[in-house]
């Protein structure tokens, strides 16, 4: 005779006593054995669900953080469109000042020939001024000596008024 567990209980201490109990033990083994196997279903198919459930979660969140990462490359596209379009707008704008700072260094150097020229202009014409006073002069004491005094000199002033 088999002797019982000491969790077992009466019912199964008397039938593991007989041959008909053996089968009933059996019977109560296996339905220990269902019930452990559907505790385990239910908590498995608990767990599943709430997996499942997570998965959903997951999956709705990258899907969102995928639509964000593609409307942050949108703007970072614009973005990089943008300074590219600023940095050629300022090497534009660069050469620009480089070709006026050197018009402008001609246009000096030009002005400096041109004053150059003016001086010397203004010199030259200096000098004539005071050639034809002397010129004048001499041409006034010539006419104070010349016989005809009076006519030869306004022919002569004539002549020399342009």
């Amino acid at each position: 005779m088999a002797v019982p567990d000491e969790g077992s209980s009466h019912a199964e201490a008397c039938a593991a006593s007989s041959p008909q109990g053996k089968a009933m033990v059996v019977d109560l083994d296996l339905e220990d054995y269902v019930h452990k196997l559907e505790m385990q279903l239910s908590m498995k198919s608990t767990m599943l669900e709430e997996a499942l459930r997570l998965h959903s979660s997951f999956q709705a969140r990258l899907h969102a953080l995928e639509e964000g990462i593609t409307w942050k490359d949108g703007q970072l596209a614009v973005l990089m469109q943008q300074s590219a379009e600023a940095w050629q707008r300022a090497s534009e704008a660069s050469r620009d000042r480089t070709a006026w700072r050197e018009r402008s260094e001609r246009l000096e150097e030009e002005n400096c020939v041109l004053r150059d020229e003016l001086m010397q202009s203004a010199d030259t014409n200096e000098q004539l001024r005071q050639l034809l006073e002397v010129l004048e002069a001499k041409r006034d004491r010539e006419r104070d000596i010349s016989p005809g005094g009076g006519e030869f000199r306004r022919v002569r002033q004539a002549t020399w008024r342009f």
